[in-house]
């Protein structure tokens, strides 16, 4: 019975140094370069107008980032999904 209650014990703290660690570590966020890696993966080489676009998005101006992308020949869609990346 001791056996068992140490190894609890142990699988216990192992668990809860690993998830103290997890919770202890700062929150993922997206910026403009998040859109831009994944307008260019889909594009192959964007323009600068991309970049402000996604720059917009960054700054918490979704909607113009989507329409700036849009009228720059981007698929509404990838927009979408882009000015989503850098605005999280």
């Amino acid at each position: 019975m001791a056996q068992r209650s140490r190894v609890a014990g142990f699988l216990t703290a192992l668990v809860l140094a690993l998830g103290g660690s997890v919770a202890l570590a700062a929150p993922a966020s997206a910026n403009s370069y998040d859109c831009y890696r994944y307008l260019d993966l889909r594009y192959h080489g964007i323009e600068s107008v991309h970049d402000r676009a996604c720059e917009y998005g960054e700054d918490g101006r979704y909607h113009l980032c989507v329409e700036v992308l849009d009228d720059h020949g981007i698929f509404r869609r990838h927009a979408h999904e882009a000015c989503e990346r850098a605005d999280w």
